[in-house]
């Protein structure tokens, strides 16, 4: 596998919303070649080139996709895909998007190396918004 992990997706609680209970519980990954990727779910990573944006006008979270690169974060689940998969995460605490006392959420970071260099890959984070 290639050393370089690139962000996928990435969600977080919009500001107004940091004591809603949003839960990670899904990956789905979808590879339209024949390649081989892992993946890991990081919590709270540094990315560069984030474009943070509403996910629907009546959800709680913000999702960016235009993050370019990714560092540190911690992983909570990894895992192997060669073709499609659609991954149930695990379901506990870490599952669970919070925030600081700061009032600043966490984010959750779908993140993927692949075997060969340009593969392609279609991926979404998927969870649950408990109102």
């Amino acid at each position: 596998f290639r050393s370089t992990y690139y962000p996928i997706a990435s969600i977080r609680l919009q500001s107004g919303y940091l004591n809603s209970i949003v839960r990670v519980s899904q990956v789905d990954i979808l590879s339209p070649t024949v390649n081989y990727y892992r993946w890991q779910i990081l919590k709270n990573a540094t990315l560069t080139g984030a474009t943070w944006a509403s996910a629907s006008s009546t959800t709680r979270t913000q999702v960016d996709t235009a993050a370019t690169a990714v560092s540190g974060g911690t992983a909570i689940q990894s895992g192997y895909v060669s073709s499609r998969e659609l991954t149930p995460l695990i379901s506990d605490f870490y599952g669970n998007l919070g925030r600081t006392l700061a009032g600043v959420s966490d984010t959750f970071t779908l993140v993927i190396a692949a075997t060969n260099n340009n593969a392609d890959v279609l991926a979404q984070i998927g969870w649950q918004e408990i109102l």
